[in-house]
């Protein structure tokens, strides 16, 4: 999923509509708009107040999956 698809979800689960919160997050509709259709993206900092205004993190926010890898050691051949 792109990011802009998931942040318009995450949008949608919030009950908010695009006016709504860029008056939250102190932006222009419009803004939000080109977010959500991936013709721009929001820089780290509004992607933060984003992930805590949703509570959750960058990784979901992001659509990120983390994988934990168990211990293991590179040999060289």
């Amino acid at each position: 999923m792109l990011i802009g698809q998931q942040l318009k979800q995450f949008r949608l689960d919030a009950n908010y509509s695009q006016q709504t919160l860029a008056e939250q997050i102190n932006v222009s509709r419009q803004v939000i708009s080109k977010w959500e259709t991936d013709k721009s993206a929001p820089d780290l900092n509004t992607l933060v107040v984003l992930a805590k205004l949703y509570n959750v993190s960058l990784n979901t926010l992001l659509g990120v999956e983390t994988v934990t890898k168990p211990n293991s050691f590179f040999c060289p051949i």
